[in-house]
Parts: C-alpha cells; sequence; structure tokens
C-alpha cells in the first residue's frame, strides 16, 4: 500500500470537509498554515494584525465558499489565490487611514484633546456593546484593547487559532461598521 500524495490528501480531506467533517477542514488548514502566514508576509504585508486579518478573510472565505469550489490540484494552491486576492484588496484601501489605525493612534497620543480622546473611547465602547456575542465581545477587548496575539487567546479559550481569528474577523467587521456609522471610518472626520 502506497502513501498518498499531497494533493491525494488534500483531495480527501477537502471532500470529507465539503460533506461536513469539520475536522478535516482544521487539519488543511492546520497543514498549511505556515505556508500561508509566510505567504501573506512575502506578499508585502507586515504587520502582525494585517497578516492575521488576511489569514481570517481567507478562512472565512473558504469556510463559506467551499461547497461552491473545487479543488483543482491542492488545497495550498486554493489557499493561495484567495491570499493573493485579499492582499491586493488590502492594498487597494491601503491610501485610506483605517478606523483601528485612528483610534490606536487617537487613544494613546497624549497631544490629543482630551474631548476628542474621551468622545472616539465612547464610541468605541458604544459599538463594542453592539457586538452580536459576549464571545465576540470579550475577544475583540482581549485582543485589541488588552493587546493579547491570537495564540495566546486560543490558548486561554480552548479554541484552535483559526477558530478565533474567524471570530475576531467577524467582530472587527461588525466594529468597523459600526464605528463608521458613528463617525469614525475614513473619510470622516474625527471631530464632532
Amino acid at each position: 500500500m502506497s502513501t498518498p500524495s499531497a494533493t491525494e490528501r488534500d483531495q480527501d480531506l477537502w471532500d470529507r470537509w465539503r460533506r461536513g467533517d469539520a475536522s478535516a477542514g482544521a487539519r488543511l488548514f492546520q497543514l498549511y498554515e505556515t505556508a500561508l502566514y509566510g505567504l501573506i508576509r512575502r506578499l508585502g504585508i507586515r504587520e502582525d494584525a494585517d497578516v492575521e486579518d488576511i489569514y481570517s478573510e481567507v478562512i472565512l472565505n473558504l469556510t463559506e465558499y467551499k461547497d461552491k469550489r473545487e479543488l483543482e490540484s491542492s488545497f495550498f494552491g486554493l489557499a493561495r489565490r484567495v491570499a493573493i486576492s485579499r492582499v491586493v484588496r488590502q492594498r487597494q484601501r491601503a491610501p485610506f487611514a483605517t478606523t483601528s489605525e485612528h483610534l490606536d493612534d487617537l487613544a494613546t497620543n497624549p497631544g490629543a484633546p482630551e474631548a476628542e480622546r474621551g468622545a472616539i473611547l465612547e464610541a468605541l465602547q458604544s459599538c463594542l456593546a453592539k457586538l452580536r456575542n459576549p464571545f465576540e465581545q470579550e475577544l475583540f477587548r482581549e485582543r485589541f484593547l488588552e493587546g493579547w496575539d491570537n495564540q495566546a487567546l486560543a490558548q486561554r479559550h480552548q479554541k484552535t487559532p483559526n477558530h478565533i481569528a474567524v471570530v475576531l474577523h467577524r467582530a472587527v467587521t461588525q466594529m468597523r461598521r459600526c464605528l463608521s456609522h458613528a463617525g469614525y471610518g475614513a473619510g470622516h472626520s474625527v471631530a464632532h
């Protein structure tokens, strides 16, 4: 009996995942996690938080659309195409200040007017309270306000790093939308 090739292994795991075996999907991401992180960095993404965001988007995209996609060769080949498309999208958004970068600068800049810092922190707390579930609120708080990394959060909550990344991606998406509606997104003035 011969050992299956990487392509055969990937196809087997992909098929099992599409039939509902979540552990097969988790195994695919586990096999290629290091390679995907390396690829994202080689594509010019340097900030750890940006790398995590793109990796989360890859996971989310492949999870959402796995039933609509066929595995042409290897799982990494498919994940690679999704990662490249996400990096290109991020670069197209790069000229605009992101809400989270602006929040970080304003919250930590002692030269910012106190009223301005207070207003943005109030908006942040208000949006945080609107997140869909308490776990998203807790993870967002721990990751972005307390500075925990995804690996430490996974260990703390006894979840996989992929699970943490997906939950954080959802939380960040909701926070960006909420803060943008409150006037703190790209193209909005922070002062009211």
